[in-house]
């Protein structure tokens, strides 16, 4: 019985790293520049964020910027709403 399990155990690892595709990183690269991702690092790292720390307010500070940059300005859609991050 333990040689079942670990037949399947192996046999799902194989299947889940097989399951990645080798994706072109720069097909992304046009997304974003050195400029904005600095403008965007320099703002969550800033002093209104309150360090981000988990719990604080500077932690939802900081997801509802994360929100409203990925839904609201780059327009991508996803199944959650900002309410629940």
């Amino acid at each position: 019985m333990k040689r079942l399990q670990l037949c399947l155990a192996t046999l799902a690892l194989a299947a889940s790293a097989c399951a990645q595709q080798n994706t072109n990183p720069e097909k992304y690269a046009k997304y974003i520049t050195a400029e904005e991702a600095r403008k965007h690092l320099s703002i969550l790292a800033s002093d209104a964020f309150e360090g981000r720390e988990t719990g604080k307010p500077g932690a939802d500070k900081a997801a509802n910027y994360t929100a409203d940059v990925f839904i609201n300005r780059a327009g991508i859609q996803t199944g959650a709403t900002t309410d629940a991050i």
